[in-house]
């Protein structure tokens, strides 16, 4: 059986912090998640320009109610974990 279909952990990766990226501009992810989309983000283009259209709406917008949902700030390998398990 081929894995050609299969994402790459950096694809994998891509789409995690694509997800991530609305949490990480309201500033609710922990600090390590946190330094990994940074990290993302420095270095992908899409990630990067979809991070400057989140911090615009969220100016346009203001802050998020005090009781905003809080992504979870489980370890980014246990969230690539259960993606993998979910295909």
């Amino acid at each position: 059986m081929s894995d050609e279909g299969a994402p790459t952990p950096e694809r994998q990766e891509h789409y995690l912090v694509d997800s991530l990226l609305p949490w990480y501009v309201n500033q609710s992810l922990s600090e390590a998640i946190c330094a990994r989309v940074a990290v993302h983000v420095q270095q992908c283009r899409s990630c990067c320009d979809e991070f400057a259209l989140l911090r615009t709406i969220q100016a346009e917008v203001g802050s998020p109610p005090t009781d905003a949902p809080v992504a979870p700030h489980d370890d980014l390998d246990q969230i690539l974990a259960r993606i993998k398990t979910q295909r």
